[in-house]
């Protein structure tokens, strides 16, 4: 399993935990790794938001194709209302950045 498998598969099981729960399941899912830990972290609290495109289930579709993708194809296209761009290099395992557009 590569590493951004690991990390979604750690979201979506954390996901259905809370609390103590949830941090209990992150201290054993992600033992020694901070990192992974952090990236989990992170995607928890963005879903937490209200303007959150992960908050809405068409995304999740959309997201596994980016995932699956070699990238280079998607750039430019647009996924609802956000259009795909290249990363910048503030973390290696990014990929993309969805940026809004008007609707």
């Amino acid at each position: 399993m590569n590493h951004d498998q690991q990390i979604e598969e750690i979201f979506h099981e954390a996901l259905e935990l809370s609390g103590e729960e949830r941090e209990t399941f992150l201290d054993d899912a992600c033992s020694c790794d901070e990192l992974l830990r952090r990236e989990v972290e992170s995607l928890l609290l963005y879903k937490e938001k209200p303007e959150s495109p992960l908050r809405f289930p068409a995304f999740e579709d959309g997201f596994q194709v980016l995932a699956e993708s070699d990238g280079d194809a998607l750039v430019g296209k647009t996924l609802g209302h956000y259009q795909i761009s290249p990363a910048s290099a503030r973390a290696e395992w990014e990929r993309f950045t969805l940026r809004k557009t008007s609707a």
